[in-house]
C-alpha cells in the first residue's frame, strides 16, 4: 500500500519537475527514486511524450538532460 501511495505522490511531482518548480532536495529525492525504479522512470517518459504531443511541453534541454541522466530514450 505504501509503495502505491509513494508512486502516486511522485507522479504528482512530474509536472513540477518538468516545469523546474521543485526545490533542490525534492528534485534530488525524485531523481533517486527514478534511478532505482524503472517503472516510475518509464512513466515519466510516457508523461513527457504525452505533454509534448499535446503541445504543452517542448522536449527541450531540461527533460532531455533528465532523460539522458536516467538513460531513457525519448525518441
Amino acid at each position: 500500500m505504501f509503495v502505491r501511495w509513494q508512486r502516486r505522490r511522485l507522479r504528482g511531482q512530474f509536472t513540477l519537475l518538468l516545469n523546474g518548480e521543485l526545490s533542490a532536495s525534492q528534485e534530488a529525492r525524485l531523481r533517486r527514486c527514478l534511478a532505482t525504479d524503472p517503472l516510475l522512470a518509464r512513466e515519466l517518459e510516457c508523461f513527457q511524450r504525452l505533454l509534448a504531443e499535446l503541445g504543452q511541453l517542448p522536449l527541450a534541454s531540461a527533460p532531455r538532460a533528465l532523460a539522458a541522466e536516467l538513460q531513457i530514450e525519448l525518441d
